[in-house]
Order: C-alpha cells, then structure tokens, then sequence
C-alpha cells in the first residue's frame, strides 16, 4: 500500500514537472516572438519597418567581439504570421527589401541578414531572421556604422 501511494505521488509531480517544462517552452517562444502579422489570404503584401536599435538596445558589434553588457553580436526577430480565414495551404514568402541609416544611405553591404526561405503555411507560423555585421569590415566601416540607427525593411506576403 505504502509503494502504491509513493508511486502515485512521484507520478503527479514527475506530470507537474513535464507540464512546467512544456509550458515554460511555450511562454518562452511566445516571449522570443517580437510581433503578431497578420496577412490577407489573397496574396496583398505588408511591409515592416523594423529600427534595429530599438529591438535590444544595445551596439551591434562583430561577431565574438561582445565585451559587455551593452553590445550583441546578433539580433534575433521573430514574428508570429498568421492568415486570416485561411483553409488551404499557402506559400508564404518573405523579403528584406532594404536595410538604410536614418538619411536613407544603404546599409547592406555591411550586414548579414540570414532569412527565412519561403515556406507553406495554412494559418499560423513563426520566422525567424538574425542580423549581425558583416565581416571583415574595416576599422571606418565599423565606426560609420555603429553611429547610424539602421532600419530594415521587411516584406512579407502569400501566395
């Protein structure tokens, strides 16, 4: 009887640890997902601007050359799509269209934006991107720009 009881009582909590765990997952993805976009399913088009200082606060630097607190070597976006009133699988698509300082100069040659590919969707899907300075750039390149607030522009769309 003694067995029995114990073997019941390690069971709910070993229930209650696998249940936390896979919540904690969940709340940690939905805490990651910077924004809720939500397309038309006939194929219109939504454009993001995204100004990257403003997503970590802190300096992009190169990668491996964080030294403290205030600076990353990479920024993670991600953002939750979801198509309104869809039933049928879709291709969703993606596209950084530019990536400019405040004047509007181009930013692109010197970053690294990994992308998404395009892939099928029926209601609901996280993208993720990752942005970090290009490499090697020379000393002028970093200064000019680690002084300039980047903004990227993001398309996204089904078809």
């Amino acid at each position: 009887m003694l067995v029995k009881g114990l073997h019941f009582t390690v069971l709910k909590y070993l229930t209650l640890i696998v249940l936390a765990f896979i919540f904690g997952f969940v709340a940690m993805d939905k805490a990651l997902t910077r924004d809720v976009i939500q397309l038309d399913k006939n194929g219109e088009s939504l454009e993001l601007e995204v100004h990257l200082g403003e997503v970590t606060n802190k300096s992009l630097v190169p990668q491996g050359k964080v030294k403290n607190e205030t600076e990353i070597d990479v920024i993670v976006l991600k953002y939750q799509i979801t198509i309104k009133n869809n039933r049928t699988e879709k291709t969703l698509k993606n596209e950084v269209t530019a990536v400019v300082d405040e004047e509007g100069n181009a930013m692109t040659p010197f970053l690294v934006i990994l992308k998404p590919s395009d892939t099928m969707i029926t209601k609901s899907k996280v993208l993720t991107f990752e942005v970090r300075l290009a490499s090697p750039l020379t000393r002028e390149e970093y200064e000019m720009i680690a002084q300039k607030h980047l903004i990227m522009k993001l398309q996204f769309w089904v078809e």
